[in-house]
């Protein structure tokens, strides 16, 4: 075999090496794009998610909110409430005390 053929032979061999080599890179292109869009979409799902998450937790402080206003005037009420029997049973406590105060009165007089 001559240097020239020796020679083409070897540029040959590279030839199919490049073009190997260029297919290689050319499917890791392909796969590299088809990654970064799985990688963004499940990005942006994510993100939605966390939009999602973030409205309901501004929802549920609205209803905590909410509810804990609906506590404080119901229990406010209630002490009121408590507040008025309490002030009736002392009335009664009183109104009973002095009958039978004029009770033993009339009792010791009679």
């Amino acid at each position: 075999m001559t240097m020239v053929e020796s020679l083409r032979s070897r540029e040959s061999e590279l030839r199919g090496t490049a073009e190997r080599d260029r297919a290689n890179a050319e499917e890791a292109e392909r796969a590299l794009r088809q990654t970064r869009w799985t990688a963004d979409d499940a990005a942006r799902l994510k993100d939605n998610r966390v939009a999602e998450l973030q409205a309901e937790k501004v929802e549920l402080n609205k209803a905590n909110k909410a509810m804990a206003e609906e506590y404080e005037r119901k229990m406010g009420e209630l002490l009121q409430s408590l507040h008025e029997v309490e002030k009736e049973f002392v009335s009664q406590r009183a109104g009973h005390q002095e009958s039978l105060a004029k009770q033993i009165v009339a009792k010791v007089s009679g």
